[in-house]
């Protein structure tokens, strides 16, 4: 098993990953592993735009004015003859 040593860690943010850590009946290693763990499940926004893409790459694409769409569901304004 690797070990990560992690330097210039200001001591506010020590100070409040040993809190956290401690709140969770954890030590402070555990608790970053988990963090750390957490992150790295969820996807970049990079790998996620690619995913939405692949997913709707096959959706027919319409140019939809949506100003247009809200002035004809709204009709005309106040005192604007239709």
């Amino acid at each position: 098993m690797a070990t990560l040593q992690v330097k210039n860690l200001p001591d506010n943010v020590h100070a409040a990953l040993r809190q956290r850590a401690d709140a969770f009946g954890m030590t402070m290693s555990a608790y970053v592993i988990q963090l750390l763990q957490r992150d790295l499940i969820r996807l970049t926004t990079a790998e996620w735009i690619a995913q939405v893409e692949e997913a709707t790459k096959d959706w027919p694409v319409r140019d939809l004015n949506a100003v247009a769409i809200l002035d004809e569901i709204r009709g005309p304004w106040p005192g604007e003859e239709p």
